[in-house]
């Protein structure tokens, strides 16, 4: 008997055992499935503010169809009255072509005549490239002379300062020579 009991009592606590990680199992489902049931709900709120986004898109949709029409409509009516426009322009496209081809034939007259002169104007460029050396040549020389005459307007003033100063001296070489002129005078008279 006590062996039955024990028995009974190492199944009861296998099947307890056995039923807390079922419970624990079930438990985890039920979460699961309540996050799950979150997400579906979520998920259905979005899709339902989407279908009402898309009625609100629908219903602005037609009211730019019939904006759109509306202004099909007044298209066509000034397609035709361009249409009129363009018939009466096209006379005078037909007649300013016209002046536009004897326009080009006097251009390809100009164009004859701008050839001769172009030959020409190469013609005298040649003649000129000689010159230009000449005149650059010239040029350089004239820079030299400008340089030289620098230095002789430099020597020249500076030979005036000379020229002043012994100007200078000499007054006063003179007025020393009267002095002792009349110095000898004076001591001749005393003699």
């Amino acid at each position: 008997m006590n062996q039955i009991d024990e028995d009974a009592q190492d199944e009861i606590n296998e099947i307890a055992k056995k039923n807390e990680s079922n419970l624990k199992q079930v438990q985890d489902m039920g979460l699961k499935s309540k996050a799950e049931l979150q997400l579906y709900r979520n998920k259905l709120l979005d899709v339902e503010s989407e279908i009402e986004q898309l009625i609100r898109q629908k219903q602005d949709k037609g009211t730019q169809l019939e904006n759109q029409k509306k202004t099909i409509d007044s298209l066509r009516a000034e397609i035709k009255e361009r249409g009129k426009e363009i018939y009466e322009k096209d006379g005078t496209i037909a007649d300013r072509e016209r002046t536009i081809y004897t326009f080009k034939k006097r251009t390809q007259e100009l164009d004859k005549f701008k050839f001769v002169l172009d030959f020409k104007i190469k013609e005298l460029k040649r003649e000129i490239a000689p010159q230009e050396a000449k005149i650059a040549k010239l040029k350089i020389d004239t820079n030299k002379m400008d340089k030289s005459l620098r230095l002789y307007n430099n020597t020249n003033m500076k030979l005036g300062v000379i020229v002043d100063d012994l100007r200078t001296k000499q007054e006063q070489m003179q007025e020393l020579i009267q002095n002792n002129r009349a110095h000898i005078r004076r001591n001749d008279t005393y003699i």
